[in-house]
């Protein structure tokens, strides 16, 4: 009995064994398959582009009054490696839409948000469409977005000058309506390294990141579709390349586009706020390496003190990018010496305060980039500044290298004139020495003082917040009113006066519009005169007296709820006595 199930277990071993190589060998014909369908999908689609290109050559469309405002749309843009220039095919089927008469001077337009930065400057060459048929050509087939990215190693110029850019871009001039299934890929050629922060710009794409260092040296790069450049009205601060750093004038950023991006990156990066009903807390950035708060614990026991709330600190040594928005989202209170993870208040609730520390000598009215975006329109952040007033308690770094606030390389007179300075002066962007000589301290915050503060602040937080709507970009698309309906009149005597009353339904949408007033605007004109008279109503009917017959008026009637101002009747009613 036990050598006959020691024969059926062999047989039934065997029979499996031939079953999973039989299940192996179909698996790979199957791949093998699709490999080749694969390869002959791409084959035939870059024999179609190919085709496309050699037929049609290069179009371009662009908008914008001048290169920094501009932005391009091209067909079959093609790129070159080992040239390092955009190649144009012109044909005679190409579209030049919307180019300037000089697109040299100095440039086409910007490939990056940061205006008027040279090394953003965006142009073509152009070729007759024969030269193309001398080159090895790859096609990317779709959607491209093609940007330089400023300084992807840096937190707030990630978030500030690329990545909402490119969210604003792909919403609003690429008309993506559902940022989480689209086509587009993305293509850094600005020729920089990756860096910390680039899975931050995977989560605009289903494709892989491209970056121009990956293109293929022996091939001209083609792209089917190209958009370039990013918009600039997500910006609100310049960095001081021409003039002091401050805000943008007359920028179009707007709070409500904000938190739209912070809810899309939250949702791309899978954090699910859950702190809505728990007790409130503060967020410490703590510096480990430069500008470091020398007495970080005190000042963890003083946010508990004055404010009642647990704290939590945090850094880019301990919490990924993914942990840090996520802490930050939830938070109330956000502190930290100025430096790039404060730009991580943009996805702050409406509300919650924001408190700058500034090293000795760094005057807070003079670097706003965080002031300005706590006080952009529907942001509604509360924002305060503490700086260092007292020489003793700050450390500095002659010795430093230069990038790093060091001074030890200058002459002696100006090392000794910038370490007796008392505030920064006024400087361009980048390289100031008493400037990185500053910023680059260690403090010793005095703890009184920042209390005074930090109590002040809370309490108008707290008032703002007794009085605030409950969202305050809920309601922030606008809904008109629709056009009356079955708008008449009719014509009765009394007394020998006419009286004509007019009449009116109410718009079909107001039903579904959540409004705290309606009224009505009545415009009335009497046939040969230019006067017209007008009347704001709470009804739907109205009535005038008229004392001559076989007058002819005539009526306009259009609903108000609120600010919200809807259409006339787009022909005027006639009214005869």
């Amino acid at each position: 009995m036990r050598n006959i199930n020691r024969i059926l277990n062999f047989a039934l071993i065997c029979m499996m064994t031939a079953m999973f190589q039989q299940y192996l060998n179909i698996k790979g014909k199957l791949d093998d398959e699709r490999r080749f369908r694969d390869s002959s999908n791409e084959k035939e689609s870059q024999r179609t582009l190919t085709e496309s290109l050699s037929l049609f050559g290069s179009s371009v469309w662009c908008n914008g009054d001048n290169h920094t405002s501009r932005l391009c749309t091209f067909h079959n843009l093609c790129y070159s490696p080992a040239r390092h220039e955009y190649m144009f095919f012109h044909s005679n089927m190409s579209v030049l839409y919307g180019l300037p008469e000089d697109r040299f001077s100095p440039a086409l337009q910007d490939m990056a948000s940061v205006t008027n930065h040279t090394m953003n400057y965006f142009n073509y060459v152009d070729y007759h469409l024969s030269v193309a048929k001398e080159l090895s050509i790859k096609m990317l087939p779709g959607t491209t977005l093609l940007l330089n990215r400023f300084k992807p190693d840096n937190l707030m110029h990630v978030i500030h000058d690329d990545i909402l850019p490119m969210f604003s871009t792909m919403r609003n001039e690429m008309k993506i309506a559902d940022m989480t299934s689209h086509g587009v890929r993305l293509a850094s050629m600005e020729g920089q390294e990756p860096g910390d922060f680039s899975a931050l710009y995977e989560l605009f794409s289903s494709h892989k990141l491209l970056f121009k260092n990956d293109l293929l040296q022996q091939s001209v790069i083609c792209f089917e579709k190209a958009h370039v450049g990013v918009s600039k009205r997500s910006t609100w601060y310049q960095y001081g390349f021409y003039e002091p750093q401050g805000p943008i004038r007359q920028t179009q950023a707007n709070g409500c586009m904000f938190r739209e991006f912070a809810a899309f990156m939250r949702a791309q990066l899978n954090i699910k706020l859950v702190n809505k009903n728990l007790k409130k807390y503060a967020v410490v950035i703590s510096r480990k390496i430069n500008r470091r708060i020398l007495n970080e614990a005190e000042l963890l026991m003083a946010v508990i003190e004055v404010l009642g709330i647990r704290t939590v600190t945090v850094s880019v040594e301990s919490h990924s990018i993914t942990e840090l928005i996520k802490i930050v989202s939830e938070a109330s209170v956000l502190v930290g010496m100025h430096g790039a993870l404060l730009s991580l208040a943009i996805f702050m609730k409406p509300y919650s305060l924001l408190l700058e520390l500034f090293p000795y000598g760094v005057n807070p009215a003079h670097y706003t980039p965080y002031k300005t975006l706590s006080n952009i329109t529907n942001m509604n952040l509360i924002y305060s500044a503490w700086v260092n007033k007292n020489p003793n308690n700050t450390v500095t770094y002659p010795d430093n290298l230069p990038q790093f606030g060091g001074i030890s390389h200058l002459p002696h007179d100006v090392q000794s004139s910038i370490s007796s300075s008392r505030e920064v002066p006024l400087h361009l962007c980048c390289s100031d020495p008493e400037w990185l000589y500053r910023i680059y301290q260690d403090t010793l915050l005095d703890i009184s003082s920042f209390k005074i503060i930090l109590n002040e602040s809370w309490g108008e937080r707290e008032e703002k917040m007794a009085t605030a709507p409950k969202d305050v970009c809920s309601n922030n698309f606008h809904l008109y009113p629709g056009p009356v309906e079955s708008i008449s009149c009719e014509t009765t005597m009394d007394n020998d006066r006419n009286l004509v009353k007019i009449s009116w339904a109410t718009p079909n949408n107001l039903k579904y519009l959540v409004v705290a007033t309606v009224q009505y605007e009545v415009l009335i004109q009497e046939h040969g005169l230019r006067e017209v008279n007008a009347f704001l109503l709470g009804t739907v009917a109205f009535t005038f007296a008229s004392e001559w017959k076989n007058k002819l008026y005539y009526v306009w009637v259009r609903c108000i709820t609120g600010t919200m101002k809807g259409p006339f009747n787009s022909r005027a009613l006639e009214c005869e006595t």
